[in-house]
């Protein structure tokens, strides 16, 4: 009954299959039950007369012949069309390596890796490649879109330390106008005054969740 039924229905070509991608779904979960019930129903050499072997073999090998020279070409389209995926996902680690950057320019990479990853998901459910091939392919293509996250991950991370430095930068400010104390002199207070108001006016912006509580103790100290 497998031979001659489930491995015998019509099975789409390369051309079809160009046009209609799904075209090869059903055909190969078809293909996958068949498959699997046949190696369920134990090795042919247990299980078939002695005389029946050899026939029996060469309809399946005939059958699966059949299958798999379509089968073959519709992978070889499918993992070409996979190429451009690739090249793209490659293409936007090198931008971001690129100094002087575009400013937005991570926030368009993100979301190009993710319509990247979209349309590598929809490939992959029209048309599963062999797995050797599929893995091949898929590491090289995450191997690009972990880069494009990395890159986010270390931007993240230099603009952290950049807004610590600039908070320790105000931070020293205010170190220097609590240093001012009764044994300072009048001239003294006013040029650290001077010197530090300077220096925070045009001190870098700091987070805003920070920035409130900054201001408010340099108003108080230097009202102190």
């Amino acid at each position: 009954p497998l031979l001659g039924a489930r491995l015998s229905v019509p099975w789409p070509d390369a051309e079809r299959t160009a046009a209609a991608p799904g075209a090869w779904r059903e055909p190969l979960r078809q293909l996958d039950r068949s498959q699997q019930t046949w190696r369920q129903l134990g090795p042919v050499e247990h299980t078939v007369p002695a005389e029946a072997r050899e026939a029996m073999q060469g309809r399946l090998r005939q059958a699966l012949d059949r299958i798999e020279q379509p089968l073959d070409e519709v992978r070889r389209l499918a993992a070409a069309a996979r190429e451009p995926l690739m090249g793209q996902a490659e293409a936007l680690v090198a931008e971001l390596g690129r100094p002087g950057a575009a400013p937005g320019a991570m926030s368009e990479a993100l979301r190009r890796v993710r319509d990247l990853q979209a349309a590598w998901q929809e490939a992959a459910r029209q048309i599963p490649l062999a797995r050797p091939v599929e893995t091949a392919l898929w590491t090289r293509f995450k191997a690009a879109t972990d880069a494009v996250y990395a890159k986010r991950e270390a931007a993240f991370a230099e603009r952290e330390a950049e807004l610590s430095a600039h908070i320790a930068e105000r931070e020293a400010l205010l170190a220097r106008l609590a240093g001012l104390d009764d044994n300072a002199t009048p001239a003294d207070m006013s040029r650290t005054l001077a010197e530090v108001e300077a220096a925070w006016r045009y001190a870098p912006d700091v987070p805003r969740g920070a920035s409130a509580a900054l201001e408010t103790r340099f108003r108080a100290a230097r009202a102190q």
